[in-house]
């Protein structure tokens, strides 16, 4: 017997023992739930208004999920069927349908873009598997990691199966950023329950900040995901309103060299509409690109060179900057001072609040951003995820 199928035979003894322990931990748990506020969470009809990645149909007694695969339209990532558990047996699945139960109680996560939506909705106890333990930033779950109650799977590109297969998870959420790869074809076959999340596809920043419904739909927390959404929406609308009334629209400058290569928002991306929306006039706005421009540092002197404010700049303090690449001085915001990144909120291993939290919270992000472009015009206050390069 080969090492390849003996490791294969191994991990599915595993997986089924896992999951008959599952089972009976499930039956207890759904006994002593509060039935209450699940049968609310299944009553309450969920609507998508921005997001475009994912869709959901609302039924008596179960919803069905659809994520969409956004490389291939005639595709989709999967389709799920969420139901609460006492319902599960009254539902047929389809050829294309994974079973969901609902309430989950242990969930593992790959992408921290996911954090901020589990601890708006007051779930961060189901999260019992992460990624990268070094790009976390949430106190809390770096506190369960340390205490062994939260494991680490490692990054995308190579996911510890064996520590995924012993969390023994409801779900497992996992970013796509393509195609679904082999590894995850083989996590689904093996019977690990993979639902998709391609919320940084979205192009708008409501439509991002609207997957907070998706990890709603997952832990039963569909009313309170509505009532965040529909808050943030609010606070986004009338900061873009005050902005818009605003004559003065400065030109933004966003990012540096990367390699050699200045990686500039397309026109058409998320950050291109989040900073249009704090009252700026972004000089790459008219590009139909959803991703980002691949330009030189000399085009982006060309085009760019008296900006008057330059945002996300990889670096802290102005040394550190002209240390990478002294062609940086020439620019009008290096030499008026006018520069920001946003890594105000960060640790010592590298974790980003911006990147768990802000992504999460586009309001939080555009009064920040309204607050660099249009001083004035602000109340006094601190930015939270941005701070001037020093």
């Amino acid at each position: 017997m080969s090492k390849t199928i003996f490791l294969f035979i191994s991990l599915s003894l595993l997986l089924l023992l896992s999951s008959c322990n599952s089972d009976m931990k499930s039956k207890k748990e759904v006994t002593t739930h509060n039935a209450e506020s699940v049968s609310k969470a299944n009553v309450f009809e969920v609507s998508i208004d921005y997001a475009e990645g994912f869709l959901v149909e609302n039924h008596d007694n179960y919803k069905r999920l659809t994520v969409f695969n956004p490389w291939d339209s005639s595709a989709k990532l999967g389709v799920y069927i969420l139901v609460n558990t006492e319902h599960a047996n009254d539902v047929k699945l389809k050829v294309d349908e994974m079973l969901i139960r609902l309430p989950l109680n242990r969930v593992a996560i790959m992408s921290s873009s996911n954090i901020g939506y589990f601890d708006l909705l007051q779930k961060m106890n189901l999260i019992k598997a992460v990624g990268d333990e070094n790009r976390l930033y949430n106190k809390y779950l770096r506190e369960r990691i340390a205490e062994s109650k939260v494991k680490v799977l490692g990054n995308s590109v190579a996911i510890n199966k064996e520590e995924l297969i012993v969390c023994n998870c409801d779900a497992f959420i996992q970013t796509a950023y393509d195609a679904t790869s082999s590894q995850d074809m083989l996590l689904i076959k093996a019977g690990v329950p993979l639902v998709y999340n391609i919320d940084w596809m979205e192009k708008t920043p409501l439509a991002r900040a609207e997957w907070i419904k998706f990890i709603g739909l997952l832990s039963n927390e569909n009313e309170m995901a509505d009532s965040i959404f529909n808050s943030i929406v609010n606070n986004y609308s009338n900061l873009k309103d005050l902005a818009d009334s605003m004559e003065y629209k400065p030109d933004v400058l966003i990012g540096a060299l990367y390699k050699d290569v200045w990686y500039m928002p397309g026109g058409q991306s998320f950050k291109a509409r989040m900073v249009a929306d704090a009252g700026t006039n972004y000089h790459w706005a008219d590009d139909f690109a959803n991703g980002s421009l691949a330009l030189s540092f000399e085009t982006v002197l060309e085009q760019q060179i008296d900006a008057p404010i330059w945002i996300e700049v990889p670096f802290k303090t102005k040394e550190d900057l002209l240390s990478s690449d002294l062609r940086y001085a020439y620019l009008d915001a290096f030499k008026i001072g006018t520069m920001y990144h946003h890594m105000k909120r960060t640790n010592i291993t590298g974790g980003n609040d911006y990147w768990e939290m802000g992504l999460c919270r586009p309001d939080e992000l555009l009064s920040d951003l309204i607050r660099i472009v249009h001083p004035e015009n602000m109340p006094d206050g601190e930015l939270k995820y941005y701070e001037r390069v020093k």
